[in-house]
């Protein structure tokens, strides 16, 4: 050791100090979870169902160096895509809703 260096006891930090606290419910608890719900997952999987392919028409786009032509091939994949997807598709729904409002003005 250098001179004039002294060596000090380890200094206790107030956590290890305090006296741990008496549960008054000790069987009682959170129930954290790092996991999505069902719906979650659902509804998750269905925007990278109609993102991925839109991502993927820039990056050829980008790559062929015509974004128009890789914007229109990505958004007709993800058109599909939606439409594919049944009661879930929002094409549909939207041309479900247009369709019953012409209905109810004729």
């Amino acid at each position: 050791m250098k001179p004039g260096f002294q060596q000090y006891p380890q200094h206790l930090t107030a956590i290890s100090t305090t006296p741990a606290r008496r549960r008054k419910h000790a069987d009682c608890s959170v129930n954290y979870t790092h996991e999505l719900g069902d719906e979650a997952k659902e509804i998750a999987g269905r925007f990278v169902v109609r993102a991925v392919p839109l991502l993927y028409g820039v990056l050829a786009g980008v790559l062929m160096g015509n974004l128009a032509a890789g914007l229109l091939v990505g958004g007709l994949v993800s058109l599909i895509a939606d439409v594919t997807m049944g009661s879930h598709s929002l094409l549909r729904g939207l041309l479900g809703s247009r369709r019953a409002a012409s209905q109810t003005s004729a």
